[in-house]
């Protein structure tokens, strides 16, 4: 799928996805991904960056527990439905292989979910190097391929993925 497809489906599909996430509870997310994602969290510095933002829920957590943070996300409806549930959260349209912020912006960058759904990872994994400080970190968790591989109707090793 070519980047501007990707973009289109999320736009496309952007109402639905914003309802599923925001209902609480029933989802990995609140069960258990979040808590465990903020404990690889360090706590708050200067400037975060939530590369992958979607509508902004984890922005919103990190904004909670005091990160100064700044998302950004390729889909357009994304970034309204992040402005719009929090308006303090500067949410900006951009692609994750060409972010408009200058060297060294970031102390951490977090990348939650989102990596696995851009057309250039190496520029993505190069833009966020380029916008961390020297001694910055950068935090991901990407969909386990189990649940994102092929339909195998099999769980073994020799199983095809």
């Amino acid at each position: 799928m070519q980047a501007a497809d990707l973009r289109a489906a999320w736009d496309e599909h952007a109402a639905a996805f914003v309802a599923w996430v925001r209902e609480p509870n029933h989802d990995s997310y609140w069960r258990f991904h979040r808590d465990l994602f903020l404990e690889l969290v360090p706590a708050p510095g200067r400037r975060t960056l939530d590369l992958g933002c979607g509508e902004g829920r984890l922005s919103r957590d990190l904004k909670g527990l005091g990160h100064n943070v700044v998302g950004v996300d390729a889909a357009q409806t994304m970034v309204a439905a992040a402005r719009d549930a929090d308006a303090e959260i500067d949410v900006q349209l951009a692609d994750a292989a060409a972010l408009p912020f200058g060297e060294s912006e970031f102390d951490l960058v977090i990348a939650f979910m989102s990596l696995q759904d851009v057309e250039d990872l190496e520029g993505a994994i190069g833009e966020c190097a380029r916008v961390l400080d020297d001694g910055g970190r950068i935090c991901i968790a990407i969909v386990h391929p189990i649940n994102s591989a092929g339909t195998s109707l099999e769980m073994r090793a020799t199983a095809p993925l």
